[in-house]
């Protein structure tokens, strides 16, 4: 569940259990292709690229389990 879009109720409504919560992930943008760079693979944003690239960050996530045929 994209914690942008859910708070992820309805998935627990539906009998989804919560299994974790990741953080928030950064990233940076190619302002020109809309290319998504981890920061881990980026080498920095300097003075000569900084109007190129846009770092921005995510608000995490919840991953839910759904189990079927529980006794």
């Amino acid at each position: 569940c994209d914690l942008e879009w859910s708070n992820g109720l309805n998935f627990e409504k539906l009998g989804f259990t919560k299994i974790e919560t990741s953080f928030p992930t950064e990233f940076v943008i190619n302002l020109n292709t809309w290319e998504r760079i981890h920061t881990s693979r980026f080498n920095g944003l300097n003075m000569h690229n900084k109007n190129k690239y846009r770092i921005i960050s995510n608000l995490g996530s919840i991953k839910f389990i759904k189990y079927f045929n529980e006794k």
